[in-house]
């Protein structure tokens, strides 16, 4: 399923207008564009095990101003997918 950006932004927009803390859960340069339009409205993002090693989500992420965001980087499983 696709949801285009701008019906993300109404999402995000009413859920912060109810007082909801928006998280995003970004594992593709989609999720930065997302991350990019409405970071005023985003409280913290998550970072998929699956993404840690995908260095152009790190270019993306390296120039935005997120010292007011919470970062949480899930690094589950990840020594596992090493070893493979």
């Amino acid at each position: 399923m696709y949801i285009r950006s701008n019906e993300w932004s109404e999402v995000i927009k009413l859920s912060k207008s109810n007082n909801l803390k928006i998280w995003l859960d970004i594992f593709c340069s989609y999720g930065i564009k997302i991350l990019e339009e409405n970071t005023n409205n985003i409280y913290g993002i998550k970072l998929q095990s699956s993404i840690l090693d995908n260095f152009e989500i790190y270019k993306s992420l390296k120039n935005k101003n997120l010292q007011e965001k919470i970062i949480i980087i899930n690094s589950s499983c990840y020594l596992e997918i090493l070893k493979i």
